[in-house]
């Protein structure tokens, strides 16, 4: 659907074309990449956490918040450090919001350019579904009005 754009971007805006919607897996970060969060939330506020960077931020309707941090060890290399294989980087939110508050969590996957590269291969930006729909509706209303025009003429 066309109208799929629960992010609000611009399609006219080139810098969005790469974009990719990710929602039910782990966010993955690059390690010793510096990371921007731009945080917002629609209804109440929200704290969002991230306790293995020792950082927490307020989300507040109508006020965009930013955290800034970079990720020095990969999952793999505190899975190893900590003895537990099970070691995941999480982010949740921290302030009681709610009746859904607590399933408000994810989890981070910090791993090297190369595995996220790869990772990403895999991906499709949310732009090139929205345009193959644009391309694919407008050969369907000009098929539309060619049979209109067509069934006009006899």
């Amino acid at each position: 659907m066309v109208n799929d754009n629960p992010l609000g971007q611009i399609w006219d805006d080139a810098a969005n074309h790469d974009d990719i919607y990710v929602s039910s897996e782990p966010m993955h970060l690059v390690v010793n990449k510096p990371v921007k969060l731009v945080i917002g939330a629609k209804d109440v506020v929200h704290s969002v956490g991230l306790p293995h960077f020792r950082l927490k931020m307020d989300a507040v309707p109508g006020t965009p918040t930013t955290i800034w941090f970079t990720p020095i060890k990969t999952t793999k290399q505190m899975q190893k450090e900590t003895s537990n294989p099970d070691f995941v980087y999480e982010i949740a939110c921290d302030q009681m919001c709610g009746a859904g508050h607590t399933g408000m969590r994810g989890e981070i996957l910090v791993e090297t350019q190369q595995e996220f590269d790869q990772w990403m291969k895999n991906k499709k930006p949310k732009w090139a579904a929205i345009k193959k729909e644009m391309l694919t509706n407008s050969r369907d209303q000009a098929l539309v009005t060619t049979s209109s025009a067509s069934k006009g003429t006899n």
